[in-house]
């Protein structure tokens, strides 16, 4: 089953909104489906996956803030994770910025600008970051 149709499954049979969680270790193996929701082939998920996922969320009526929790706040609290997850002081700053047509055009980690106009400036593991 897509992502996507989980979380509205989940939601639809009454799980609570904060208790859904989007993450990825990309680089993972995860199937395609066809238009009749049989599995087709898989793919090797990427750092898109998640992006790809809330914008299905969305276009199924789910709001963007919503969605985004999902991969934002939500994993943060239910990891401890103080300085994740919110767009708040004190916190990391991690921040995707889309274009209206959604396509991605910065990310900042930490306060720290990795892409700009949707091109990469920093590269290498982490963008020279180190992990908590």
């Amino acid at each position: 089953m897509p992502p996507a149709q989980a979380i509205r499954d989940a939601l639809t049979a009454g799980v609570p909104a904060e208790r859904m969680t989007l993450s990825t270790d990309s680089g993972a193996a995860y199937p395609l489906y066809d238009a009749a929701g049989r599995t087709s082939r898989s793919y090797m998920a990427g750092p898109d996956s998640i992006l790809q996922t809330i914008r299905e969320l969305v276009k199924s009526g789910l709001g963007w803030g919503r969605a985004a929790m999902c991969a934002t706040q939500n994993p943060a609290d239910l990891l401890g994770l103080e300085r994740k997850g919110r767009l708040e002081p004190g916190r990391d700053a991690d921040v995707l910025v889309l274009s209206p047509d959604e396509r991605v055009e910065r990310v900042f980690c930490r306060g720290r600008l990795l892409v700009e106009n949707g091109t990469p400036v920093v590269y290498g593991a982490f963008g020279g970051h180190r992990s908590e």
